[in-house]
């Protein structure tokens, strides 16, 4: 679960760091739980998430960085002893955003597989004034079939919804 230089990281990081670093760790425990027990429409709604539309809040904190989110959720989710998946990264990383007032966009994309019978696959991935927190690797190989947004972003400008 830990490695080796983990504590002095954080040490090195800080107070800060350190709660934001387990702040991270609950949500994605927390989003873990509800993707197994509840289907998608309900966790979306436990996560206030809603359709993005054409308008998209874009206001960012300054008290916040987005690497930081970024850090936080990969780390954590790197060592904790669960199968944190795409949908659990991106989950997580929205509720950090919303709770500290940064709107972001949640997307949910499809492809072929050539594995068994041609079957689909899914990924998701975070966004916060386009840069990508959370699945950017893969995301180029996906098709965006949805985009969900915080329900409490505030100011908007333009966005192309799927």
């Amino acid at each position: 679960m830990f490695r080796k230089g983990d504590f002095s990281k954080l040490q090195k990081a800080g107070f800060p760091q350190f709660l934001l670093l387990l702040e991270a760790s609950i949500l994605l425990l927390y989003a873990r739980l509800a993707i197994t027990c509840l289907p998608i429409a309900r966790v979306l709604r436990l996560f206030d998430l809603e359709t993005a539309s054409s308008t998209f809040p874009t206001n960012m904190s300054p008290e916040v960085r987005t690497e930081d989110i970024s850090w936080a959720i990969t780390t954590a989710a790197s060592r904790l002893p669960l199968n944190c998946t795409c949908l659990v990264k991106a989950l997580a990383g929205s509720v950090l955003l919303q709770r500290r007032h940064i709107p972001s966009l949640l997307f949910l994309g499809v492809s072929r597989s050539t594995a068994p019978e041609n079957s689909l696959a899914a990924h998701a991935w975070l966004e916060c004034n386009d840069e990508i927190l959370t699945g950017g690797s893969e995301r180029a190989l996906f098709k965006q079939i949805a985009a969900y947004r915080n329900r409490k972003a505030t100011s908007t400008s333009t966005v192309q919804a799927p």
